[in-house]
């Protein structure tokens, strides 16, 4: 069953997209491999029970912080005019 509110593709999508993630994450620990998980700090993949276990387990950590994003207002010469300048607040885990 997908997360979210029904079956519309993008959750089924969102929701095979998580499992795989965990799956692998479970294949890198296995070898001794290291891994880090990078979303918006407001996503509903940091409210999963799949990624709220993976947080629970020790020797883990999560790092918040606000990353700067530029959107170029679809301006290909990169006229720094109508550059847009933003502030998302991130997680990594």
């Amino acid at each position: 069953m997908p997360y979210g509110e029904g079956c519309p593709p993008k959750e089924i999508r969102a929701t095979r997209q998580l499992f795989t993630m965990v799956r692998m994450i479970a294949e890198l620990e296995c070898v001794g491999g290291s891994w880090s998980i990078e979303n918006p700090g407001p996503s509903y993949l940091w409210r999963t029970n799949e990624t709220q276990q993976l947080i629970a387990t020790p020797m883990k950590s999560v790092v918040s912080f606000h990353q700067g994003a530029c959107i170029m207002c679809g301006r290909p010469d990169g006229d720094p005019a109508r550059l847009i300048r933003g502030r998302a607040k991130t997680h990594t885990f």
